[in-house]
């Protein structure tokens, strides 16, 4: 966790949010966005989904970063279904 030096003091995280306004929690939304802490895609998609919904994106979250984990079969699927989309 990051400290200031003021004669050394720190911040809880989960403190200091629960504090913010809601317009000063987006203006940590768009540092961390900027800042390269968090996708765009990570905040922007954001909407209500159905339980199919959820268990699809799930899934997917399982599949982002495993790619080394993947037979060659699996990757020519999951290429096939994201060129019709």
């Amino acid at each position: 966790m990051p400290s200031f030096s003021q004669d050394y003091f720190e911040i809880d995280v989960d403190e200091f949010l629960s504090q913010c306004s809601q317009r000063e929690i987006e203006e940590v939304i768009e540092c961390l966005k900027e800042d390269g802490h968090l996708k765009h895609t990570d905040i922007d998609s954001v909407r209500p989904t159905s339980p199919m919904e959820e268990f699809f994106e799930a899934n997917l979250n399982k599949l982002h970063g495993s790619y080394h984990m993947l037979g060659t079969d699996d990757i020519d699927t999951i290429q096939k279904i994201a060129n019709r989309i």
